[in-house]
């Protein structure tokens, strides 16, 4: 009984998730188009709710429609909660060195990195054992939602090949701004593709000159390569202090 259970458990999911790929694909590549994989989630649960209510009304047609129920209805909270998840970025937080690396305030430097998700990880947490404070953003959004809301970073360490976004937008952003024009801005080739490594050369030409100040390739990683990379870059003074 317990198999049979956990076997119709297994269907009802998976019917779940076929739905919602099949019943709302156009939503789902708005999603996609908006780089908005955190609202997969919410439109799971949208269509949970569709499947209960068609399980109490007991004609397994109640809400399956092409399109979502209108705003007054709570499945229409659901959508509305998913596109406000797609429309406001996330906004990173500071994470501080690990324990045994902290320093002092007058040695310890602001690092925001933006890269994939598990770059971004893996160059936090080499750079948080090295004693500085690092933040991660994903895309462009959430790394000016951060600086917006921080007002600096000592570095920032953009990838020089972001998956669907360009590294110039950020690179030109911040060299207009007022605000953090002053942040030094390393390029960082990690691990390129084939089509990274051939596009590497014009890459850092072209962000040279528009004002980086660094641009690095790192066919495999190194956490010191890392570290002495940045060490060239901050300021003699972090900029909270100054």
């Amino acid at each position: 009984m317990l198999k049979q259970d956990g076997d119709n458990a297994a269907a009802t999911s998976g019917r779940l998730v076929n739905e919602v790929l099949v019943r709302y694909r156009a939503f789902d590549e708005y999603c996609t188009k908006l780089k908005a994989r955190m609202a997969f989630p919410l439109l799971v649960r949208y269509a949970q709710e569709v499947f209960s209510r068609q399980a109490e009304s007991g004609t397994g047609d109640v809400a399956i429609t092409s399109t979502f129920p209108q705003p007054a209805t709570s499945l229409g909270f659901t959508k509305a909660l998913a596109m406000k998840e797609i429309m406001t970025p996330r906004v990173p937080t500071v994470e501080q060195p690990t324990p045994g690396s902290a320093r002092s305030p007058m040695d310890t430097w602001r690092l925001l990195f933006v890269d994939s998700v598990e770059n971004v990880e893996l160059l936090k947490d080499a750079c948080k054992d090295a004693g500085y404070q690092v933040v991660g953003a994903r895309t462009l959004d959430e790394a000016w939602a951060f600086l917006d809301g921080e007002d600096h970073a000592d570095v920032i360490i953009c990838a020089a090949h972001l998956e669907e976004e360009s590294m110039f937008d950020l690179l030109k952003s911040v060299r207009a701004s007022a605000v953090h024009r002053k942040s030094m801005f390393l390029i960082l080739s990690l691990a390129p593709s084939a089509i990274g490594e051939r596009l590497d050369r014009s890459t850092a030409k072209a962000g040279m000159m528009l004002g980086a100040d660094l641009y690095a390739i790192m066919p495999v990683f190194d956490p010191h390569e890392l570290v002495a990379l940045i060490k060239q870059l901050q300021p003699a003074v972090p900029i909270l202090q100054q």
